[in-house]
């Protein structure tokens, strides 16, 4: 861990990085379902590490969010999810195939209409809410416009 520690402020401090990423057990496109536990001991020290060595805050983005099994509030400045949505929109777009296969295939509008694209807008846009209600910034648009 102290190695890691080292290397990680070592590179942070010859790049003058505004933010950082490192391995903290996340895995990329993590199918749905599939979870991991972020390494909250590494995050701790090498963020501490990083703020001691620095004098200020050095974001962590966490790549592979989608399959977090939770998210570590305080030590996680982007959480990357992208995969997350891919997924709802073609789950989405899976379910209406299917439920209007002939629909479709036959060319009705209301099997085939723009309503597909904006209903699987509408769940991405839940998926977000979720997200947002999960880090304790839904709601928050009051109090964020002022510190902007």
């Amino acid at each position: 861990m102290e190695n890691f520690k080292n290397r990680v402020v070592l590179f942070v401090k010859y790049i003058g990085g505004d933010g950082v990423a490192y391995e903290i057990g996340m895995e990329h496109a993590a199918k749905k379902g599939e979870v991991h536990e972020p390494d909250i001991q590494r995050l701790e020290v090498v963020q501490r590490a990083l703020f001691l060595e620095g004098g200020r805050y050095i974001p962590f983005a966490q790549h592979g969010g989608t399959g977090a099994a939770h998210l570590a509030k305080g030590l996680v400045g982007k959480n990357n999810i992208n995969t997350r949505y891919l997924v709802n929109e073609a789950n989405f777009f899976a379910d209406h195939y299917e439920a209007n296969k002939e629909g479709v295939r036959a060319g009705l509008k209301n099997a085939c209409g723009a309503g597909i694209y904006h209903n699987m807008a509408l769940s991405v846009a839940q998926s977000c809410i979720e997200k947002m209600k999960e880090t304790g910034t839904y709601g928050m648009t009051p109090e964020l416009l002022k510190a902007l």
